[in-house]
């Protein structure tokens, strides 16, 4: 258990800690808004992909068939899918960096309440041990007093 002599350590230690948590809450920020943005790019990836599918499709059904141009749709089909698949791993990666980054912060956020909880406990002790001395000179004193008589 901490001691008094502790107490400016211990305080010095909880700035340093309270920076750190202000130093992950602004990680978790932007890997929120960074894991937000890969959505919203997945979402337009997998538009487009449904679209370029769409298009190649129609394009199929249609009575006149240009071999080249099929070909010409098919191959942007395929690279759009590829592109939302990419877009879709880019999303897991960043928000799997986000899970990270928010785990970070609740081990650094638990670590400057164990500190705050030591300071309290430090400072708890510190006045019960004046507020016991202060008692035992006034018992003391009443002591005295009544051995005067």
């Amino acid at each position: 258990m901490p001691s008094k002599r502790d107490l400016p350590l211990i305080e010095k230690m909880l700035a340093v800690q309270i920076s750190r948590r202000a130093a992950a809450e602004q990680a978790v920020a932007i890997a929120a808004g960074e894991a937000a943005a890969a959505r919203s790019a997945e979402r337009d990836a997998r538009q487009h992909s449904h679209d370029a599918n769409g298009e190649w499709s129609q394009y199929i059904s249609e009575a006149g068939f240009s071999p080249e141009y099929s070909t010409a749709l098919c191959a942007r089909a395929i690279e759009r899918e590829a592109a939302a698949a990419k877009a879709a791993q880019l999303t897991s990666q960043r928000e799997q960096f986000h899970l990270q980054q928010q785990d970070a912060w609740r081990k650094t956020q638990a670590q400057v309440k164990h500190t705050e909880g030591s300071i309290r406990r430090v400072k708890r002790k510190r006045a019960r041990t004046h507020e016991e001395r202060r008692l035992a000179a006034i018992e003391e004193r009443i002591t005295f007093t009544w051995w005067q008589r």
